[in-house]
């Protein structure tokens, strides 16, 4: 074995190694697919009320997630009952939001949920009344979620957009294009 390669074996070995203790400490996130197979693939999903830890809490911020408290209205699909639970998750919520909230399973730092999927956490709209999802189907109930926050994107965008063309006009020399 020449001198080179000797030196380049630990050198190689060394970076795999860091490699893939650095893949090994990251946070998985699941692809979304389609509401089949997000809800097949949920141990739970419920919705829920943040009553405490925003984003902005560092302290409640570990390894890449956010310790969040919530308040669970209506438990969905699992053994998740209403009261009181802790949600580990890497979307920013604000306090005295609803979500709807799929779980694959799993704790991280001792919590009840935890949400890294892609559409594990998605905001209710204001107007969604939780009796609406009442005694329909786990696959309605949760589709009629996603169709009303598309709706508020949406509509969001399309007031963002015309927000947006009066702010370039406004930014225009003489305010004119």
């Amino acid at each position: 074995m020449s001198r080179r390669t000797f030196v380049i074996r630990p050198v190689l070995a060394g970076f795999f190694l860091v490699v893939m203790a650095t893949a090994a400490w990251a946070t998985k996130i699941t692809p979304f697919i389609d509401t089949g197979t997000l809800i097949e693939r949920a141990k739970d999903i419920v919705i829920v009320e943040v009553t405490g830890a925003s984003v902005a809490d560092t302290a409640a911020f570990h390894d890449g997630m956010f310790a969040v408290d919530i308040e669970i209205l209506m438990p969905l699909k699992g053994d998740k009952a209403k009261g009181r639970a802790t949600l580990a998750t890497i979307y920013p919520v604000e306090k005295g939001k609803r979500y709807l909230i799929s779980s694959l399973g799993g704790s991280a730092f001792g919590t009840d949920l935890l949400a890294t999927a892609e559409l594990s956490q998605v905001l209710l709209g204001e107007g969604l009344k939780l009796k609406s999802l009442e005694e329909k189907p786990l696959k309605e109930q949760v589709s009629l979620v996603f169709q009303w926050r598309l709706f508020e994107v949406t509509v969001a965008q399309k007031s963002l957009a015309r927000e947006r063309a009066l702010l370039e006009k406004a930014g225009a020399p003489n305010g004119a294009e």
